[in-house]
This record gives C-alpha cells, structure tokens and sequence, in this order.
C-alpha cells in the first residue's frame, strides 16, 4: 500500500487494513496491490479521503425547559457516520423500540433520520432532536424547530456511534393528567374470572405510567322482557381497586377470585408524571359464569355411519345441583388428518359444525358419519336467565367403525 507524497507502504493479508498515524484535516490518496507467486498486480484506482479534524461539531446543550414538550421518546439504536478508514469496529447494546429515531442514509458527517408520530389527539406543530455519542451520557439538542418527522444530522465527527431520541412539541395545550381509559367490554370468562379489555387514553402532554382498574359487584335482576338477566348497581358495594400498577402496554387485564354467577362491573383511571385521571365510565354490567362447561362428549355405541355421544356435568360444578340447564347444542369436527399411529398425532380443531342446537339429554345420536373415520366433540348447556356456558374440552378422537 503507497500512500502519496512519502510513498509509505504496508503489507497486510487481510482485506482489511487500518491506517495510522495520519495528520488530522489532511487529504490522503491510498491505493491497493495484490500478490501472489507470480509478482504483483497493477495499483487499483486510488481513493482520495480526508482525515476529520479537531473541531467538535456545535450543538446545543438539551435544556430542562418543559413548556409545551411531551416526554422524551425512546432511545434510537447506535448510529455511526462513515469512517475514512479503512476499517471500524464498533458495538452496540440494540434497542430497536418502534418509536425511536431511525437511519435512512448517511456519510461521514451527517446522519439523516426519521421518526414515526407518536399518539396523540393534540396537534404536533414541532418535534426537537437530541443526540449524544454512544459512550457518553450528556444529550445535546440538535434542533428543536423540526417541522416534520426527519432530519439530516451534520457536522458530526466520523467514524462515531451516536444515539438520538425525540419529543413532540404540542400546540395551544394545557398539560394535565391524562383522560381515563374508555370503551371496557368483556374478553372471556369463567366462574370465577372476568377478562376486560379498554381503549387507550389521551396522554395531555405526559406519557402514561399506569393505569389502575376498579371493580363493583352489582345486582342481579331477572327482566320479563328478556329470557337473560340483568343487574343493577348496589348502592352498599364500594369501589374496590383490582391494580393500580397495570403496565400502560397491556389493553387487558384478567381478574380473579371472582363470585360464581355474579354481575361485576369495572372502571379504569390513568397516571401520568401529573398524577391520577378522574375515574372514567363505569361498564356494563358483566356476569361470571354460573355454571361450568359439561364433561368432554364420549362414545356409547357405535356403528359404520353414526355414533352415540353422552357427557355428564362436572362434579366440581359449584351449582352442579341445581337444575337450570334447559338444553344443550352439540358440535363436532372431522378429523381429515389423524392417525393414532403416528409417533405425534395430528388433531387439527379447525371447522366446527352444530350437530344438534337444541338437544334436551345429556346424549344424543349423531347419523350420517362416514366409516372408519375419526371425529372429535364438544358442547355446551344453555342456562335459565343466564345464556351459554362456555364450551366443554373436545373430546378424544372417536372412530366410526368398518363397514360390513
């Protein structure tokens, strides 16, 4: 390797080579030669680079001043400008958050980056721009004027990591504590746990920490108007808070230890750096399940074409004794791909069809199988007043038997 004026030289059997001892702010020309047993090749066509000089690129130290800005956004992975050398290593700790600043070009001085819109309902006029270079902790304001969502980054030194984050600025806002969570409806349930899910809420200026979930217990009321019933609030049950550490990610929260067959209704509130929101609008009422799901369906007789399907109640059914299961609706799947034989069966659950929806016994006669086949069942009961329960387990692979 010659390196114009005093024609220095290096020999090296990697394809990679770091030169030293440069003069900063100085132009290089560097050219390359491969050997083998035969000599040496012609030089390649030179490369003209530029050593970085000894100025700091000038930018603004980042401020304290709050007015009008959200929280900061997440941090952008590690960025690093070109090099005029020949080679760079160089490692990261990898983020990859969604929100954070990301890297669309670069050269050895600049850096251009772009940047989703955060979630708000407030009017983002501005956004500000920080950096700082990887191995340090002191953040700088690249720009705080930023019309839209990017930015090319100059007048940085080469061959350096740095990292960015981002905050919007909002317009004609008053900061406050966020609104309260809205929208709760039913996700899934059981005897004794009710699954909810909500909408997110407006930060006002602050990004949400927390939210905290409430719950009430509720009356029921058997309606003439309707074969289901309904609640209504009882004034002697409080408030009672489920959490109030739910993390700001979760949309859904299941909560536990509830009565069997009892109405609950619930209603969030949100924290930001502020404090709490006001309590947001109490749901629906929701019911827990007063029953449990029947037995997994099993075999009692068989031929090549039908097959008789009985199950039982579970015995661990709180109101197992009581009688208000008025009939049931049988389901079943073909199994089109299992084999018992196979080291790991193969039971694919996909396409359910109703076999009987108003079946008034604990058993039922399925016809118009095909032999020598496997089928799989489940089933649930309709309630008095309440609707269905949940599914029973599908049963065990049943197999119609050969046809004679």
């Amino acid at each position: 390797m010659w390196c114009a004026n005093d024609f220095t030289h290096a020999t090296c059997k990697a394809p990679v080579f770091v030169v030293q001892g440069l003069v900063p702010a100085t132009l290089y020309e560097i050219t390359v030669q491969a050997a083998n047993d035969a000599g040496w090749s012609d030089t390649s066509a030179p490369l003209v680079v530029k050593t970085a000089g000894l100025e700091m690129p000038i930018i603004e130290h980042a401020g304290n001043d709050d007015k009008g800005w959200s929280d900061l956004g997440d941090v952008s992975d590690g960025i690093t400008t070109n090099g005029t050398f020949l080679a760079l290593h160089w490692s990261f700790q990898w983020n990859r958050l969604a929100d954070a600043p990301k890297l669309v070009h670069k050269t050895g001085t600049s850096l251009g980056l772009v940047w989703p819109k955060p979630y708000s309902t407030h009017d983002i006029d501005m956004y500000e721009l920080q950096c700082k270079v990887a191995a340090t902790t002191d953040w700088s304001v690249v720009s705080s004027r930023i019309r839209g969502q990017s930015h090319t980054v100059s007048q940085l030194s080469p061959a350096t990591g740095y990292v960015f984050r981002v905050r919007p600025h909002f317009a004609n806002m008053r900061q406050a504590t966020p609104d309260p969570p809205s929208d709760v409806v039913l996700v899934s349930r059981s005897q004794s746990m009710l699954e909810v899910r909500w909408k997110m809420p407006r930060c006002n200026g602050h990004v949400v920490l927390h939210y905290e979930l409430q719950k009430q217990r509720m009356d029921e009321v058997k309606s003439t108007q309707s074969i289901l019933s309904d609640a209504k609030p009882d004034p002697a049950a409080p408030w009672e808070s489920v959490s109030n550490t739910i993390e700001v990610d979760c949309a859904t929260y299941r909560v536990q230890g509830l009565m069997h067959g009892t109405p609950y209704r619930f209603r969030l509130r949100a924290r930001n750096a502020l404090g709490w929101s006001v309590d947001g609008d109490p749901s629906v009422a929701f019911f827990t399940h007063a029953f449990l799901p029947p037995t997994p369906p099993l075999a009692t007789a068989k031929t090549h074409y039908s097959l008789d399907i009985a199950w039982r109640d579970q015995q661990a059914d709180v109101n197992n004794n009581v009688d208000l299961k008025e009939y049931f609706e049988l389901h079943l799947c073909r199994l089109w791909t299992y084999c018992p034989h196979d080291a790991i069966p193969d039971i694919r659950l996909d396409t359910w069809d109703v076999v009987q929806d108003r079946c008034p016994t604990r058993s039922c006669v399925v016809s118009n199988l095909s032999a020598l086949s496997w089928y799989a069942f489940r089933v649930r009961s309709w309630i008095r007043h309440r609707g269905w329960t949940e599914f029973s387990d599908p049963s065990r692979p049943i197999q119609t038997l050969r046809r004679m």
